[in-house]
């Protein structure tokens, strides 16, 4: 949306309002190593002017955690609809990737394979007997899942969280066999995570300084944490408003969890 007033004609305040769309869906691919993905223009007109510049991998880079944008190496196979064959660079994971595509008037999106992980949880019969075993764990942005500081698994079997902001973040549990979204925090960590900055910004882009804060019990068989891809998608409450300790009351200097309370 633009506003402009043109002084010496007297005119003021006039308004100019486009909505440029560029839309990327990902489609079935016809051989493995490649990635078949489909790009309308405004009005679902397919976009056939696209080349080896407008695409890019995001892949992850373990060493200085970080994500990095690969361009392709092979022109695209282009189809009349919009459809391109693409070649899935080396260092990019073909079970889960994000592709970034441009057009020639600046616009930008990502597409994604994979929105989301899942944790199996086991436990042994010494936590299965116990009546308050709540454990409060941390996901990095690496797919590490920690407690008190220790790995719960082995640094190969986690997958990086892609650059998405805070607010498209959701954590599910299945708790008793019931699968539903529980609370949850992100947030911000300097000095390796020996320094608690802060709360993250619902806008940040989850990055290696984040951490995903989450309770879990002998009760939960699986943890998945995804993201809500939408450019209108909010900041759950889930993430927001505090829904376990409900019993605290500051202003009469009482702190409660339910099982301890400190006056």
């Amino acid at each position: 949306m633009v506003t402009y007033s043109l002084n010496g004609l007297g005119t003021f305040n006039v308004s100019y309002v486009d909505n440029p769309q560029l839309a990327v869906t990902l489609l079935t691919p016809v051989q493995s190593g490649t990635v078949r993905i489909q790009v309308l223009q405004d009005g679902n007109v397919p976009d056939l002017g696209l080349s080896v510049a407008n695409f890019k991998f995001y892949a992850y880079t373990f060493g200085n955690s970080s994500w990095n944008v690969i361009p392709i190496q092979t022109v695209p196979v282009a189809y009349f609809n919009g459809t391109y064959d693409l070649p899935i660079p080396l260092g990019v994971d073909s079970s889960a990737y994000i592709v970034q595509v441009s057009d020639g008037r600046g616009i930008l999106t990502v597409a994604a394979k994979l929105s989301k992980f899942t944790y199996s949880m086991t436990w042994n019969n010494l936590y299965s007997t116990l009546t308050q075993d709540t454990m409060t764990v941390e996901l990095l942005q690496n797919g590490t899942m920690r407690w008190l500081g220790q790995n719960l698994f082995p640094s190969s079997s986690g997958r990086p969280i892609p650059p998405v902001p805070v607010r498209a973040l959701r954590v599910n549990e299945t708790i008793s066999g019931v699968n539903q979204q529980v609370p949850f925090q992100v947030e911000d960590w300097g000095s390796n995570f020996r320094v608690a900055v802060g709360m993250s910004n619902p806008l940040t882009i989850v990055g290696s300084r984040n951490m995903i804060v989450f309770l879990i019990t002998h009760k939960v068989s699986a943890v998945t944490v995804w993201w809500d891809g939408r450019d209108i998608a909010n900041q759950t409450s889930f993430a927001s408003q505090d829904k376990y300790f409900t019993g605290d009351n500051p202003g009469a200097g009482v702190l409660t969890n339910g099982l301890l309370t400190l006056t």
